[in-house]
């Protein structure tokens, strides 16, 4: 689309644009002047007006632009279409809801379900009413449909055929006629004789390879699409590579089309795997499509279901063609594949600096969840084919995967640079960075000292979960009373992730040096979860029993309620409840600022009311989307990772932690578990005073 956005002011750019379009008509009918047929027309929710377009032809594809002007306006703002479609009269109708509300709610009330229009759009000069019943026509007559000018008729009459031929069959005649114009020079015309049969099944071998030599490429790609499936149905004697193989390969090397070349890579999962290697390595040839918006993608997306079957042909395909996206895709790929990686690495060693230098780039990218694995066969020759690079991203690269890879001498190097707290603190952050992923145990006392140094504190603490010293905790717990609201809550998630830290933390609690009102109930089944006979029987005796059921909940949910619709609202200030949702929600919900979160964003979720949050909050068990169940991983070195498993892959899972995102190498994880529980505690009103809820609740209940 065009324009800023969907305001309705005539005389605006605005009144191009705007989101939340519906519907979508291409206009083939016989009554609107001739100007507008084959145009895009489509309803503007917000704009409160109909959209015009003109689909160009670019590439293997089409773009849509704005066709200058927009064919209607209104200045209604309940005017709310939905639809549109063509009739027999060549005039075009729309539903319009005719609703003041436009879309996302709940609430009920808000709905005006009483009303509906329909509007018909026509051309008054040469309007005129029509009556049609076109199942009283005979097949024949039908078929002839096909070359009426109004696109109603032909739909139509492709309908009737297409259930009588399910019926019993069609008249010989009328498939006669139909195979006619499947062979007309006017590919418009050919394409209505294909569709037809093809919806009546009663496309044959001659018919496609008829339209494969059309002279329009629109034809030829409809041949494409339809070959295998045809050869298959109509010669089942021969396999579909001995009947389709000459075309398809002839196609894929000679056709000058973009889109015959995109019809060819989407019928790739209708081919043999034998078919489908020689068909991709021809449409990898053609230079032309190195920026199609969609060719490069559709080839991968068919090869990536067999090159893990021969990897150092699939990497010769990526060494050989000009389209960059596709080469690009195929070593991406390669890097996260055991079998892979060797093979890149085999293919990179023989490749010139420059490009051996960008396989590096992908690799590292590929391989950025990951943190410790066995480096491939031959991967000095390839770091070799890059030589002394000048390039900061392949450097870059090239430590990372020496990193990941388990070269000792590169992490030793990154913990010395940043330790020096006289290097630039680009190249500390740097170094940071990598060894946070891949540094191990090795790299604890560096990451205690950076505690004093406010660049890196934030980002530190989490890391210092990893340790099993004592010292550790005491460390973080003397800190804790100068460190931000963030750094606390990270401070806890490292504290209470591992057993010697967490009996440290609890030890504390007893002796009254750290108040246990810190603790979440999400920090308590943490710390249960590390299966410490000694750590439980301290937090019993300093924490109490902690089982909350779902109809505690309840008891819960009523208690706040009638708390909440008691109490003066005007007394109670909203500011003060957005405090309290900083403090106690922000660490897992984001609200309306597009930042990632480990729960939903609650933006917008003011609106539905009071009962929702308490029911929420009070049972978070009730209801539970799978992205938000908790998954408690316990790794072999004894720790515990609590969060939502956010990616997978076969070698590296990672969790989004209340902190960040951790990945765990899937060889150091003893055993994962997902819970039937929220990661969303319960218990947090009820740790709260009562004006402290009510604020809250206030500010979660409120319009922005």
């Amino acid at each position: 689309d065009s324009g800023e956005g969907g305001a309705g002011k005539p005389g605006t750019t605005a009144v191009f644009g705007g989101h939340s379009h519906v519907g979508t008509m291409i206009y083939q009918g016989a009554n609107w002047p001739a100007a507008y047929r084959g145009h895009l027309f489509t309803h503007n929710l917000h704009g409160h007006q109909m959209n015009h377009q003109v689909l160009v032809p670019k590439g293997s594809g089409y773009e849509a632009m704005h066709a200058g002007a927009d064919l209607m306006w209104t200045p209604d703002p309940r005017y709310m279409a939905v639809d549109l479609q063509s009739g027999p009269d060549g005039a075009v109708y729309i539903i319009d809801w005719f609703d003041q509300q436009h879309c996302h709610t709940p609430i009920e009330e808000k709905w005006d379900r009483s009303n509906g229009r329909i509007y018909r759009i026509s051309w008054a000069a040469t309007y005129k009413p029509v009556k049609v019943d076109l199942g009283k026509m005979s097949d024949l007559e039908l078929a002839k449909l096909q070359l009426h000018e109004d696109d109603w008729y032909r739909r139509t009459a492709r309908r009737l055929l297409m259930e009588r031929a399910s019926k019993g069959g069609m008249k010989v005649e009328a498939i006669d006629f139909l195979r006619e114009l499947a062979q007309h020079a006017d590919p418009r015309v050919a394409l209505r004789g294909l569709w037809a049969l093809q919806q009546c099944d009663t496309v044959n071998q001659m018919i496609v390879m008829y339209a494969a030599q059309h002279q329009s490429d629109v034809v030829r790609q409809w041949a494409m699409e339809n070959a295998a499936d045809t050869w298959n149905k109509y010669d089942t004697s021969a396999p579909p590579e001995l009947g389709t193989l000459p075309n398809l390969l002839q196609a894929a090397r000679q056709d000058t089309s973009p889109t015959v070349r995109l019809a060819l890579a989407s019928t790739f999962p209708r081919l043999s795997e034998a078919l489908r290697w020689k068909v991709a390595v021809a449409l990898a040839t053609h230079a032309e499509d190195k920026n199609d918006r969609f060719l490069p993608k559709m080839i991968w997306f068919a090869l990536a279901t067999v090159v893990k079957s021969d990897w150092p042909r699939a990497l010769e395909i990526a060494k050989t063609t000009p389209l960059t996206e596709l080469a690009d895709s195929i070593r991406w790929y390669a890097a996260q594949d055991a079998m892979g990686r060797a093979a890149l690495a085999a293919a990179t060693a023989s490749l010139p600096p420059e490009q051996a230098g960008r396989v590096a780039r992908i690799a590292a990218f590929a391989l950025s969840n990951e943190s410790s694995l066995t480096p491939p066969a031959g991967i000095d020759a390839a770091v070799a084919a890059i030589g002394n690079t000048r390039d900061p991203g392949v450097a870059a690269a090239l430590n990372e995967l020496a990193a990941v890879f388990g070269d000792t001498t590169v992490l030793t190097r990154m913990r010395t640079v940043l330790a020096d707290t006289a290097a630039p603190m680009a190249e500390r952050k740097s170094a940071f960075a990598l060894l946070k992923r891949t540094g191990g145990n090795e790299s604890l006392p560096v990451f205690t000292a950076l505690l004093e140094e406010p660049a890196f504190r934030a980002q530190v603490i989490p890391l210092l979960g990893r340790s099993d010293d004592p010292a550790t905790a005491t460390a973080l717990l003397q800190r804790y009373g100068k460190l931000t609201p963030a750094e606390r809550t990270a401070a806890l998630a490292a504290l209470t992730s591992r057993t010697p830290l967490a009996l440290t933390l609890v030890k504390a609690m007893a002796a009254g040096t750290f108040d246990k009102k810190q603790l979440t109930a999400l920090h308590l089944r943490q710390m249960r979860n590390l299966g410490s006979d000694e750590l439980n029987a301290l937090l019993e005796t300093t924490w109490g029993k902690f089982n909350p059921t779902s109809e505690s909940g309840k008891a819960t949910a009523a208690k706040f309620k009638k708390l909440f619709s008691e109490a003066p609202l005007w007394a109670y200030d909203a500011g003060k409840g957005k405090e309290v949702f900083t403090k106690v929600c922000a660490t897992c919900h984001a609200y309306s600022d597009g930042t990632a979160k480990i729960g939903p964003d609650l933006g917008g979720t003011w609106r539905n009311g009071i009962d929702y949050f308490l029911e929420n909050i009070s049972d978070p068990n009730a209801v539970i989307g799978e992205a938000f169940q908790l998954t408690i991983v316990t790794k072999t070195d004894g720790s515990v990772v609590a969060g939502a498993v956010e990616k997978e892959s076969d070698t590296a899972l990672v969790v989004r932690t209340l902190i960040e995102s951790v990945s765990i190498p899937k060889a150091g994880i003893k055993s994962r578990e997902k819970l039937p529980q929220s990661l969303m505690p319960p218990g947090l009103l009820e740790a709260m005073s009562e004006r402290e809820a009510i604020e809250l609740l206030k500010f979660l209940t409120t319009s922005p």
